[in-house]
């Protein structure tokens, strides 16, 4: 039912810095320039006259685990607000808002990146080796990397029972526990941003898609409270949408009405960034991951 992860949209506040990152850093090209349609707007819950510029980059000609940078050209319609801490404090970006915290690339030598999210719309670039580079809006010239192909998404979990059931029953996903421990410069950076308190431990599970096509989903946990939560929105700025390819809407929405879990709006009828036309259904998983769901046209 289930294909592969298609694109991971990030909603980003430069849209000219954030293709720098990713065109010089890490290699990929613009496979697709384009404005968002109106039934693509519709089903994110915009207007649509709302104006969203889609940007869609690729390592080579993959046709699956594109990134898709959304500039929303309407800065006001976008939800920025931070969720404050006790005290005036604000939790790091990942812990203010609930979903996918980091998209990881694989290097063709023995280097791995990982873009992690940032809440005012700059990703933030790390790379394997302890290389940590937040001066993106800068410009800082860089050698550009040797070309980087998409692994996976990684996503803050909750505790909620249900995200077995949704990744292996209703997605096909199979199940595979990471090693015990993660990398240190990883972990370390997970930490910061997640804001975990120091002695607690960090688990992970990877959800495969099915076929072991492109893209794996990783489930993160933390023996410790990571904060508030609150679901983000499509357009937020930082890593918001998941998006798959399917055979059936229909098909799937059954799977996930088992589960309680139901589309934020009746599926759309589209026309693609690419030109086909399909339908797009977007639905809120059990850690509040926002996962848009494509069945394309004839």
């Amino acid at each position: 039912m289930i294909k592969a992860i298609t694109s991971v949209t990030l909603a980003v506040s430069d849209l000219d810095s954030s293709l720098r990152l990713f065109r010089e850093r890490l290699g990929l090209a613009v496979v697709i320039d384009g404005h968002a349609s109106v039934g693509l707007l519709a089903a994110w819950g915009y207007p649509v006259h709302e104006s969203v510029r889609l940007v869609e980059l690729a390592a080579a000609d993959a046709m699956l685990g594109h990134i898709r940078l959304a500039a929303f050209e309407d800065a006001e319609a976008i939800p920025q607000a931070p969720v404050p801490r006790a005290g005036g404090a604000s939790h790091g970006p990942a812990a203010q808002v609930a979903g996918a915290v980091a998209i990881a690339f694989r290097g063709s030598g023995r280097e791995n990146a990982f873009i992690l999210s940032e809440l005012e719309g700059l990703p933030e670039l790390l790379v394997a080796g302890g290389m940590r580079d937040r001066s993106i809006a800068s410009h800082r010239r860089a050698p550009p990397s040797a070309p980087t192909t998409f692994d996976s998404v990684w996503v803050l979990a909750g505790p909620s029972p249900l995200a077995n059931r949704f990744y292996v029953e209703a997605l096909g996903f199979s199940a595979a526990a990471l090693p015990a421990s993660l990398p240190a410069y990883l972990e370390s950076a997970l930490r910061s941003i997640l804001e975990i308190p120091p002695g607690s431990s960090l688990q992970a599970t990877t959800y495969r898609t099915p076929g072991g096509r492109r893209g794996d989903v990783v489930l993160i946990r933390s023996s410790a409270p990571c904060g508030a939560f609150r679901p983000r929105r499509v357009g937020e700025p930082g890593i918001n949408l998941v998006s798959f390819e399917c055979d059936s809407l229909d098909e799937l929405s059954k799977c996930l009405g088992a589960l309680a879990l139901e589309p934020l709006a009746p599926p759309s009828h589209v026309a693609l960034p690419d030109g086909r036309p399909g339908k797009v259904m977007v639905v809120r998983g059990p850690s509040a991951e926002l996962f848009e769901f494509i069945e394309p046209g004839d």
